[in-house]
Parts: C-alpha cells; sequence; structure tokens
C-alpha cells in the first residue's frame, strides 16, 4: 500500500519503480523465532534506459563486493538526477540517490496516509525510521513489526561476464553444481 501511494505521490519514483523482491531471512524460511519480526523487500529500480555496463567490480580493496553501474546521460530527468561521478569520471547510478528518492517518496505516500494502513477494517500504525535502508515501522492489534526498503537492480547473469568473468564463472559452478536455474541476480 505504502509504495503504490508513493509511486502516486513522487513521478521520479514511478518512473523509476519496476518491482518488489521479496527477500531476506523470513521469505528465504531461515528467520529465527526468538527475534522481533522483520522483513526485507528490495524496491528493484528499472534498468537505466539508456546504454549501462557494470564497472570496476572487485577493484576496490576496501570494498570487493562492491560495482559501478556505469551509464550514458538519460532523456528522463528521473534518471539524470540519480547519476554521478564515478572515480574514473564517468557517469554512474548512485546509490545514495537511489536511497533519496525512496525515501522521499515513502514519506510523502506516509504523510498522504496519515501513517494509517487499514487492513481487514483494522487500522495499523506506519512510521519510519531514519537510517539505512527506509525501515518502515508497523504497530497494530497485536502486531509489531519492520519492514526494511532496500534499493536494487535486478541484473542478467550476463553482466557478471562483462564486469568480472572470474565471479561469473564460479556463479555458473554453483548453479551448475546445485541444479539451480537462474538467469538473474540483485544489485543492492
Amino acid at each position: 500500500t505504502v509504495l503504490k501511494i508513493a509511486q502516486v505521490k513522487s513521478e521520479n519514483f514511478k518512473e523509476l519503480f519496476r518491482e518488489i523482491y521479496y527477500g531476506g531471512s523470513y521469505y528465504d524460511r531461515l528467520k529465527v523465532k526468538s527475534t522481533d519480526f522483520e522483513f526485507d523487500l528490495n524496491i528493484v529500480f528499472q534498468n537505466p534506459k539508456t546504454s549501462w555496463v557494470l564497472r570496476n567490480l572487485g577493484d576496490d580493496v576496501r570494498k570487493p563486493n562492491f560495482a559501478n553501474l556505469a551509464c550514458q546521460q538519460a532523456a528522463s530527468k528521473a534518471w539524470n538526477e540519480l547519476m554521478i561521478k564515478d572515480r574514473q569520471g564517468n557517469l554512474a547510478i548512485s546509490p545514495k540517490k537511489m536511497f533519496s528518492v525512496l525515501q522521499t517518496a515513502v514519506d510523502r505516500a506516509l504523510q498522504e496516509m496519515e501513517n494509517k494502513v487499514v487492513v481487514n477494517n483494522e487500522t495499523f500504525q506506519v512510521t519510519r525510521s531514519t537510517g539505512a535502508p527506509v525501515i518502515l515501522n508497523v504497530n497494530g492489534p497485536g502486531v509489531k513489526f519492520t519492514v526494511d526498503l532496500v534499493p536494487a537492480f535486478k541484473l542478467d547473469l550476463s553482466h557478471l561476464k562483462i564486469a568480472c568473468v572470474d565471479l561469473k564463472t564460479r556463479v555458473d559452478n554453483i548453479l551448475r553444481d546445485f541444479k539451480i536455474e537462474t538467469k538473474t541476480f540483485m544489485a543492492i
């Protein structure tokens, strides 16, 4: 509900939003029952409408799992507002700006909803915590939980080959050994 209203209240978010990916320990059935309820939702952004490529994957020893999503100038204001210059001076999508777009859209939605969601005639209070990721706090009749909203991209595995051949080979071996048939991965 919050994300549907967020798309109405933010044109940029509406243009950039692709889908919700339900991930994390709860959805992967790894949740320890003694912990508070916490849900992880990847807020998947559309892939850029210009040419783009993953760059610099693993080249920074301090951040070996980080990469840049380098792309060309876009015809869209929403996309251009996400761009920054990377270490090499190339245009790249900024994770901080993705977070900001999501947070602003969620804040506008919560304000519109007066921080309430009604489900089956029961009212739930929904607030946002400050921090990363965007955290929703839900409190209602007999229920209290948080939802982490994490900006992400869903990319084809073929993009790993361009970014890092060794990583693509390792992933392919794991997929083959465990008979996993997936063609995509999440860039968070």
